[in-house]
């Protein structure tokens, strides 16, 4: 991520478009911003929710409500409560899954 040309702006997240994605299990929905080849966004995951993909992107994620679990192809496994954030790189394929409740996130990859 290179923040250097990045000009002040501010987001109204009402006025962002959703976007709903089908996963394995359940759904999540999606506004995204997107500028200089970076995605920041806020999603909204269903309970019982599982990834229909892997995702091999780093991601920055902040947890605002609910719980979300990101388990890694290699076994490790990180539970996301409201209030902590999880930091990784690219190239570490991984899924989401959420239980009962589901989730809200903050992302920017």
């Amino acid at each position: 991520m290179d923040f250097k040309n990045i000009a002040l702006r501010e987001i109204n997240w009402d006025e962002v478009e959703t976007v709903t994605r089908a996963g394995e299990r359940g759904s999540s929905e999606w506004k995204e911003v997107l500028f200089n080849g970076m995605r920041t966004a806020v999603a909204e995951i269903s309970p019982n929710y599982r990834s229909a993909d892997c995702c091999s992107k780093g991601h920055i994620l902040y947890c605002i409500q609910g719980e979300l679990t990101i388990e890694f192809n290699d076994g490790r496994k990180v539970k996301l409560l409201p209030g902590r954030s999880l930091i990784h790189g690219e190239g570490e394929p991984h899924i989401a899954i959420t239980g009962n409740p589901g989730a809200k996130i903050f992302v920017v990859d």
